[in-house]
């Protein structure tokens, strides 16, 4: 019998916040997801009826920008049709793919004024933190995730967090942006810095979902930490090592579309 060398790799992230004195009290729910991963259970096979492998085909076109910009737009409609003129200016050749897709999973209905969405589902951001949660555990990274995290007890931020993975030995906190920098309010950079010093993960990452330059949004960044810093308000043992440079968010060389601050472990992509 192979002796498994590291059995730190079947903790949860439960149990990793429990020992560092942290309550989960809710994760994220599979009703806000535009994958009707709560109707693929105990129903009867005629209710539902999909081909094997839904889920990693989900996942893998889910991590495509167009699949995510052709959800996005018939969200937003809230149950209004979208022509399919519409959805072939964000998608292309991919649209009878994607369409095809999103009608085996029954979550869309095609009529005379084009495609509906059939789901009650109000915006993206549950199904990109569940996305995200994916990659840190099964599909890629092999570690476990959790999204949409309510911890009890945290005072100034509230105890929401997107995604939380455990990649033994790092925690990992995701916080997920399904919008354009621009509307990425300077409060909610602000509450982001305040989840992670409050919950002290190893790394946390402000993800954007865009294929845009961060240049504004680091920009913006770097005006709420540059005064944190000056105010040397960080203990000492967070910039041990640490080039004066470097204390601030800058892009990574090398790493398109990365930057990173080593004062406080913190990277925007």
């Amino acid at each position: 019998m192979p002796i498994d060398i590291f059995p730190w790799s079947y903790e949860t992230v439960e149990t990793i916040l429990r020992r560092r004195g942290h309550l989960p009290v809710a994760t994220g729910d599979v009703g806000d997801l535009l994958f009707p991963e709560e109707r693929l259970g105990d129903l009867p096979k005629e209710a539902l009826t999909v081909s094997p492998g839904i889920r990693e085909r989900y996942h893998e076109l889910f991590g495509r920008a167009s699949f995510r910009k052709v959800a996005r737009q018939l969200i937003i409609r809230r149950g209004s049709p979208c022509s399919l003129d519409d959805l072939c200016r964000i998608a292309g050749a991919e649209t009878d793919r994607y369409v095809a897709f999103l009608e085996e999973l029954q979550v869309v209905e095609q009529g005379l004024d084009g495609l509906r969405l059939t789901r009650d589902v109000d915006n993206i951001g549950p199904s990109l933190e569940h996305y995200v949660a994916q990659l840190c555990s099964w599909a890629d990274l092999r570690g476990h995730a959790e999204w949409g995290v309510k911890l009890a007890g945290l005072p100034r931020a509230g105890g929401d967090y997107d995604v939380l993975a455990w990649l033994a030995p790092t925690l990992l906190y995701v916080e997920c942006k399904a919008k354009h920098q621009e509307q990425v309010a300077e409060e909610e950079l602000r509450q982001f810095l305040q989840r992670h010093v409050e919950l002290a993960p190893d790394l946390s990452v402000l993800l954007v979902d865009t294929d845009d330059d961060l240049a504004f949004l680091h920009d913006r960044f770097n005006s709420i930490l540059r005064p944190i810093l000056q105010a040397q308000l960080q203990p000492d043992i967070l910039v041990v090592g640490a080039h004066p440079a470097s204390d601030l968010l800058v892009p990574q060389r090398n790493y398109l579309g990365v930057s990173f601050s080593a004062s406080v472990r913190v990277y925007v992509t």
